[in-house]
């Protein structure tokens, strides 16, 4: 078989730069990275319990990202102490994944931070059930959950002002509502030309 991944992670490091601090994941230490961005030293890291294969998003200091433990993550940006993590899967399960054991609901999507919400999906098997999720931004506290079970998430996502748009690796991102996680549809697809 010659098939190709549907989403390739690894070949570069994805990084978010804000002031003076360049923040990025590395899933071969596990662990997220703050470096001076004038000298580059490493300022600090944190280690996950899983891979960290997106660049993490920054808002109000704090530093938000998924690994595929299982886990969305929000840590101090000045000092990387752990403010909150959140299981966004029912339950604790592990799965053999690139070598290592993974949940088997990875966070394999960039968290987007947008009035005091972060969403984010756990999960890139649509047949054992991908979890779009809201938390509160400050406490992690669990906002809604909608269950999707035809589509896995993979890639950063984007929100407007009413939507969200979950990136599917191939395939076209799917808009959800951000108020409560409704599917409103798939984006469409406009040809040049």
């Amino acid at each position: 078989f010659n098939l190709k991944n549907r989403q390739v992670y690894d070949k570069v490091f994805h990084v978010a730069a804000v002031g003076d601090a360049v923040y990025f994941g590395s899933s071969v230490e596990d662990a997220l990275y703050c470096l001076d961005a004038e000298t580059g030293d490493v300022r600090w890291k944190f280690f996950t319990e899983g891979p960290v294969r997106l660049a993490p998003s920054v808002d109000n200091d704090r530093v938000y990202f998924g690994s595929d433990d299982g886990y969305a993550y929000c840590l101090e940006g000045v000092e990387g102490n752990i403010i909150w993590k959140h299981r966004v899967a029912p339950q604790e399960l592990r799965v053999p994944g690139n070598e290592r054991l993974i949940s088997m609901w990875p966070v394999r999507t960039g968290i987007v931070v947008v009035d005091g919400t972060a969403y984010c999906c756990g999960g890139v098997f649509p047949s054992e059930t991908v979890f779009l999720t809201a938390l509160d931004a400050d406490s992690g506290e669990e906002l809604w959950q909608a269950p999707i079970g035809d589509l896995p998430a993979q890639g950063y996502m984007l929100a407007s002002p009413s939507r969200l748009y979950v990136t599917t690796g191939r395939s076209r991102p799917v808009v959800f509502d951000r108020a409560e996680g409704k599917r409103l549809h798939a984006a469409e697809r406009r040809d040049s030309g």
